[in-house]
């Protein structure tokens, strides 16, 4: 899938995104129909023991079950990573990656490689080339520090996983003021060796969250890219489901690190996760792991969550979280569509597959009826 759309091979100080109208419309016009066909591309190439997929692709009337879609696409794409060895650190593993897929090359005698790169979709080219160039990926913001738990701990923060209220948090308890964008004023450095903590959230709802945070709300930031596409917007920015498609399509000629795979954050999360003490999730039992965060770390991580978050009350009301800036959960329905359902799978299946997150319920049930309007379509 979009193996004929070739980027140029340049580093990021010099790439530069696509411009002009005519070319914004070649582009978009080649991903919408070829993301549109129901054709699968070669079977999987790597499959775990305990999640078994199918070899041949299913049926045009019948369609990929979900799972077998974010397996399919984790299978075509991130897989390769897990192929790095061990002592090569992450970023060094994305580097090389990209430098591998960028050359042409079978990659026979690769230590990173061993599959056939022609069906690599374009898009994991991107991501492995502004990932591994940071883009503030690997800024150590990401990496919090709370002096005041028993015992000190250190907490990895996602982008749009409450990294705002988070570094409240961490302002309470190392007693410092809180200053919104001003760099770390609470940070105090500890043993890399000590306990970790980390919440998590799922990747459809974060992925919107962004959108909805730093294309709508907070456009003037600079984070939503590429700008010279989403610039020009006419005749579809009263459309939410249209202007989000648009974004879908495009936003992986240029990543920005607010929607980078969960996996991706604190030096490569799906390599590291089963060391952290505490995983907590951003979804409707979010105030009951806020809960049991404080009862795991004491008395003043009890009483800093309290303050952020309003815990026991929101607890007490059973409250299911829907986000503190943009209430994506409430929104999903309104802005995704099958198409861009498929899409950001596709971008984000690493989450699915490493970090052991499930598909909700609603996306299930968008995916299902795309699978149907495709078959109606070419049958």
């Amino acid at each position: 899938m979009f193996q004929e759309l070739r980027l140029p091979n340049l580093p990021t100080s010099l790439w530069k995104p696509l411009t002009g109208v005519a070319t914004i419309l070649i582009i978009l016009v080649q991903m919408y129909t070829l993301s549109q066909s129901p054709q699968l591309t070669a079977p999987v190439a790597w499959i775990p023991n305990d999640q078994p997929l199918t070899t041949t692709a299913p049926k045009r009337n019948e369609g990929p079950s979900i799972k077998q879609w974010i397996w399919r696409s984790y299978n075509e794409t991130y897989a390769v990573l897990d192929q790095c060895p061990e002592n090569v650190g992450f970023k060094a593993c994305l580097r090389t990656s990209y430098e591998q897929l960028s050359s042409d090359l079978r990659p026979s005698d690769s230590l990173v490689f061993q599959k056939n790169l022609s069906s690599t979709p374009w898009w994991f080219r991107t991501v492995l080339r502004d990932a591994s160039d940071g883009r503030g990926l690997h800024g150590s913001w990401h990496d919090l520090e709370f002096t005041s738990t028993v015992p000190p701990t250190r907490m990895c923060t996602i982008e749009k996983v409450g990294t705002t209220q988070w570094r409240r948090v961490e302002c309470l308890l190392n007693r410092s003021p809180f200053k919104p964008f001003k760099g770390q004023p609470c940070k105090v450095p500890l043993p890399d060796d000590g306990s970790k903590i980390v919440f998590l959230r799922d990747p459809l709802e974060r992925f919107l969250s962004g959108y909805i945070d730093k294309c709508i709300k907070k456009k003037d930031q600079g984070h939503c890219e590429p700008a010279d596409i989403l610039h020009n917007k006419e005749g579809v920015d009263r459309d939410r489901r249209a202007m989000f498609e648009m974004y879908v399509d495009t936003m992986a000629l240029k990543w920005n690190m607010h929607f980078f795979p969960s996996s991706f954050y604190c030096g490569g999360l799906y390599r590291t996760l089963g060391s952290y003490d505490f995983v907590g999730t951003m979804d409707r039992n979010f105030y009951h792991d806020l809960g049991a965060l404080g009862d795991k770390f004491g008395d003043n991580m009890t009483k800093a969550l309290e303050q952020v978050f309003d815990v026991s009350h929101q607890t007490r009301m059973n409250t299911s979280n829907v986000g503190k800036e943009t209430r994506a959960p409430d929104l999903v329905r309104d802005y995704y569509s099958g198409r861009s359902i498929r899409r950001v799978l596709q971008y984000l299946s690493i989450d699915y597959v490493k970090l052991n997150l499930p598909v909700p319920g609603w996306a299930r049930e968008m995916f299902d009826q795309e699978n149907i309007r495709l078959a109606m379509v070419y049958n």
